[in-house]
């Protein structure tokens, strides 16, 4: 909640301004008052307001010289003015210390409610803006991704490549080996919404949990671009290469088999050879991006020499990942011009590979459709599944360069001006560290008070906010996670109905297997029968 301070040195003032400010509307709090600034100094050191309400006037210290030494001290909340007299030199003054408002007295309730609503909603901005920028964000947050998010920089080439920027947990003498899993866009994920996509994702990242932690302990496992992801296997420096290559393959295979029994998706792997130490992951890495694309119809001429295939396969990973990255940001960022110029570069960059066939044109048509529908997935940008036949069948009949261009062209611009309204960036951030929170903290009690005062963006806000970039409400995707990872758990056959119920945060089972009946079509018992 949002905490408010008065300081003025009427009593009567003080006490209509607690009576008539709508707090519970504002998800705001009363924090404290003050007589005059001294006071009103010390109060705001003690309890640290987001918003400080102030009369001008008054002894010792008046709430000018107040607003100019809590400036100095870098305080972040902000300020309104609200003073009997309206003195044009005060209000200048109060216009440069950047103060939010100034109001003459008598206020009405809804002057009052008006401007304390438009200062929590720059707080608001504010905030996300810190979010957007990486500065928000818990210490426990920070210490439990600090490998997770090493990692996912590295493979992606963000890295700092420094032994200071490393997890004291790679700093050993043991071999890595990465492998790299694709989640394959099959009919039944290829135009899901952005919570359904976060869902396969936590669902995903369950299956992935539970074989490696079985057949291998202490892995770590990442979300890379799109739909690929990394899972690092540590073995021990002694092990030989082969052997490690050869476990590494069974646990891929195992995980092929489990997501589609499980959850009917299909995944393909590759993996690197193992390496020793930290500084062997990227290349590790690497290799198994390079393995997993030479499993594809790559449409690049290699001859007949292995050789060539392996330095096309090369050639594919950095090109697909590079402009897959740059097309999902300039999405995110809403320019287009940027995303046209991309699909432009890639469309030449692989003119002279082709043959002069018009097959080849139609699958490289296809090729950049599904690379941007993916990306547009990734940038929150919902795809129309009612047009995808239609657009099958145009792209079936291209056969120039010129008109793939065209034709990707008006589908970007159609696509934008059905998003409306439009999501930003920095709300998306909110979005994603609201379900990163919900992934691993299923089990507990969750609620928007908590994450609102996390994020410090007030619960109502932050509500219209996750059903804007999602499209459900908080609360249907807290079920539906804790749903999905109750089906996992009973799938394993290790657990009573009643333990996997608590497991999943839900202390009533009846309540639970009500829930899981209306979100899986079977109770939990009927899902075990089967």
């Amino acid at each position: 909640m949002w905490k408010v301070v008065i300081i003025d040195d009427d009593f009567q003032v003080v006490r209509g301004l607690r009576k008539v400010i709508p707090w519970e509307e504002l998800d705001a709090e009363f924090a404290g008052e003050a007589i005059d600034g001294e006071a009103g100094l010390k109060l705001i050191a003690e309890v640290n307001p987001d918003i400080v309400l102030t009369d001008i006037y008054m002894p010792v210290m008046n709430g000018i010289q107040m607003i100019e030494q809590l400036k100095a001290g870098d305080f972040a909340g902000r300020f309104v003015i609200l003073s009997g007299y309206n003195d044009f030199e005060y209000a200048r003054t109060a216009l440069r210390l950047g103060v939010d408002d100034y109001l003459t007295k008598p206020v009405t309730v809804e002057q009052i409610r008006s401007v304390l609503s438009v200062t929590i909603e720059k707080l608001e901005e504010t905030y996300l803006h810190r979010l957007n920028l990486g500065e928000v964000q818990s210490p426990e947050r920070r210490e439990e991704l600090c490998l997770e998010e090493w990692l996912a920089g590295e493979l992606n080439g963000w890295g700092q490549s420094s032994e200071a920027s490393v997890p004291a947990e790679l700093l050993n003498e043991r071999k890595y080996t990465v492998m790299i899993i694709e989640v394959l866009w099959t009919e039944r994920i290829r135009s899901i919404s952005l919570a359904d996509w976060s869902l396969f994702k936590f669902a995903v990242s369950n299956i992935v949990a539970e074989v490696s932690g079985r057949e291998w302990p202490d892995t770590c496992f990442v979300w890379l671009f799109g739909n690929h992801a990394a899972l690092l296997l540590p073995s021990a420096e002694r092990e030989g290469g082969q052997a490690i290559g050869q476990a590494a393959d069974r646990l891929g295979e195992l995980m092929v088999g489990s997501m589609k029994t499980y959850l009917g998706l299909e995944i393909r792997f590759g993996t690197g050879t193992a390496k020793s130490g930290w500084r062997g992951i990227k290349p590790s890495g690497d290799e198994a991006l390079q393995r997993l694309f030479a499993k594809q119809p790559l449409n690049l001429q290699s001859g007949n020499n292995p050789d060539d295939g392996k330095a096309a396969a090369a050639v594919e990973v950095s090109l697909l990942t590079d402009y897959y990255q740059s097309i999902t940001k300039a999405l995110q960022e809403e320019r287009d011009d940027e995303v046209m110029r991309l699909i432009r570069l890639y469309l030449h960059r692989r003119q002279p590979e082709l043959p002069v066939d018009p097959v080849s044109f139609r699958m490289l048509a296809a090729e950049l459709w599904t690379m941007l529908h993916n990306a547009m997935l990734m940038a929150g940008i919902p795809g129309r599944s009612d047009d995808e036949g239609l657009a099958l069948r145009e792209l079936s009949e291209m056969t120039e360069l010129p008109k793939i261009e065209e034709w990707l062209e008006t589908q970007l611009r159609s696509l934008r001006r059905a998003q409306v309204p439009a999501i930003q960036e920095k709300h998306r951030k909110a979005v994603q560290f609201m379900t990163e929170y919900i992934h691993k903290h299923y089990a507990e009690d969750i609620t928007l008070e908590l994450l609102a005062s996390q994020l410090y963006i007030s619960k109502n806000y932050l509500n219209q906010l996750f059903k804007k970039v999602t499209g459900e409400t908080f609360t249907n995707y807290v079920i539906r996670v804790r749903i999905e990872k109750a089906k996992a758990l009973l799938l394993e056959g290790s657990h009573l109905i009643y333990e996997v119920s608590e497991m999943v945060g839900y202390q009533n089972v009846p309540y639970f297997s009500t829930l899981f009946k209306k979100y899986c079509g079977v109770s939990p018992s009927e899902l075990i029968k089967r």
